[in-house]
Order: structure tokens, then C-alpha cells, then sequence
């Protein structure tokens, strides 16, 4: 591990599952021989990582880091910039899901 990588605790997380879900998720497990924890989070890896390649997805995360940004930018007197005056969007600062990163120019 790399002296400046910070490690998040686990948390922990109940779901609810039909009977038949449940049936079905631990006869994967047992098949693959896996704890049903890790055939969890390897679901939800993989649909993380589709969901974040969906251009609607992207879209509608903008949408909320537009929101986001403009409630902070109440009462607040500019947004901050880097050192070419370009303004460093809030998906910049918050976020790593987008594919792509707006700026706008800071006019002076």
C-alpha cells in the first residue's frame, strides 16, 4: 500500500431478498465457491462500472453536480480557479465517475 493512500472502512449494508433470490444467490456462491459477500460486491462492482459507461447516467450525474454547484455558489463569492484562471468544476474537486470534464474560463 502507498504511505498516502487512505483506506475506508467497510460498511456494513442490509438488503432484502425474495426467497428465491436468496436461493439463487448462495447456489452461486456455493458453485463458485465463494463467500455470498464477495458474489455481492463483485455484482455491484459490475454494475457500477456499466452504469458509469451509460451516457444517460453521465447526464443526469451532471445534472446533479449542476445543482450541487450552484447551491454552493449561493453566498459564496466565486468559484475557485486554477492557475490558468479556468474554474474548477465541482465533478473536478467531488467526483471521478465522468468521462469527460467541462471547464469555463474565468473572465476577468
Amino acid at each position: 500500500m502507498w504511505h498516502d493512500e487512505v483506506v475506508k472502512p467497510a460498511k456494513a449494508m442490509t438488503i432484502r431478498l425474495s426467497a428465491e433470490q436468496a436461493e439463487e444467490l448462495e447456489t452461486v456462491a456455493s458453485v463458485d465457491d465463494q463467500p455470498v459477500s464477495e458474489i455481492i460486491r463483485a455484482a455491484i462492482s459490475a454494475h457500477i462500472a456499466h452504469r458509469k459507461q451509460d451516457e444517460d447516467f453521465q447526464q443526469g450525474l451532471r445534472a446533479r453536480i449542476e445543482r450541487a454547484q450552484r447551491m454552493l455558489d449561493k453566498g459564496r463569492p466565486s468559484l475557485p480557479a486554477n492557475q490558468d484562471g479556468n474554474m474548477v468544476p465541482l465533478n473536478v474537486v467531488c467526483f471521478g465517475m465522468l468521462t469527460t470534464t467541462p471547464t469555463a474560463t474565468v473572465s476577468g
